[in-house]
C-alpha cells in the first residue's frame, strides 16, 4: 500500500508467517507480526481495510 510517493506498507510472507513492513528510501522497519495472516489474493481495497482493522486492534490492545 502506497503511502506517499517514496513511503510504503508491504507484507511479507515467511513460512506460515506474514510481517507488516514499513519501507522509506532511508529504511525498512518491521511493524508487526501478524496475527491473522492475510489472503494473497485479497485486492488492493479489501487488504487497506483489513489491514486498517488490524492496526486499530493493535492500538486498542495496547492502550488497554
Amino acid at each position: 500500500m502506497m503511502l506517499g510517493n517514496r513511503e510504503r506498507l508491504m507484507v511479507i510472507q515467511v513460512g506460515d508467517e506474514q510481517h507488516l513492513l514499513g519501507i522509506t528510501p532511508q529504511s525498512i522497519s518491521h511493524l508487526s507480526k501478524l496475527t491473522t495472516p492475510l489472503e494473497s489474493e485479497q485486492s488492493g481495497d479489501k487488504f487497506k481495510s483489513r489491514l486498517a482493522q488490524m492496526l486499530q486492534q493493535r492500538k486498542e490492545a495496547e492502550h488497554d
